[in-house]
């Protein structure tokens, strides 16, 4: 079981997110690493039921909930923001469009690679299993 963990500061600041098997442990390496270990008031911690689902989900919560101490996948400035905004439009129209086409099609649609509407629907897929819902099968 992979767990995402968020470290909060007194004040209810969000200090850091991260992903780890072992959540006690990675506490153990943050407080010989991190400048900020002493700063940490409070944990909160989700399961997931693959490492997989947790590090999407981390991928997520620190774009969305900007950490003060995450560095990978940090939004810093506006552009990044539409950049991020385009391209969940754009995963938003692979889903609509893979309800009803092949992903060849939905490629040649939207003008990306199929690789890409195969990682769209192969992220949907995990994200909603570990969400407990069921996607069905697509009929071709």
């Amino acid at each position: 079981m992979a767990c995402l963990y968020r470290h909060f500061d007194r004040d209810g600041k969000l200090l850091y997110i991260g992903v780890s098997l072992s959540v006690i442990g990675r506490l153990g390496c943050h407080k010989q690493n991190s400048h900020w270990f002493k700063k940490i008031a409070h944990i909160d911690i989700d399961q997931y039921s693959s490492k997989e689902a947790a590090l999407i989900a981390e991928k997520l919560a620190i774009k969305k909930e900007n950490p003060l101490h995450n560095i990978e996948h940090k939004i810093v400035y506006a552009s990044h923001l539409e950049k991020l905004l385009a391209s969940r439009r754009k995963k938003k129209r692979v889903l609509a469009l893979s309800k009803r086409h092949t992903n060849a099609k939905v490629a040649e649609l939207i003008g990306c690679s199929r690789q890409y509407v195969g990682q769209v629907l192969k992220e949907h897929r995990i994200l909603a299993k570990s969400n407990g819902v069921s996607l069905g099968k697509k009929s071709c």
